[in-house]
């Protein structure tokens, strides 16, 4: 995140930052949902965030 100058502070307004933290401290996987609002910001397939859920 930090080589595209993005923070947590902007994965927050996408996910809530409760969401967030749990997230990037491994307590919680990425919903199909949470994955496709974060590969429309990134701009990539939502697939690349599911770990085949």
């Amino acid at each position: 995140m930090e080589q595209q100058g993005i923070e947590t502070a902007d994965l927050a307004k996408i996910l809530g930052s409760t969401v967030v933290t749990e997230l990037v401290n491994g307590k919680r996987e990425i919903s199909v949902e949470q994955a496709v609002a974060l590969g429309a910001f990134f701009h990539v397939d939502s697939s690349v965030f599911l770990t085949g859920n």
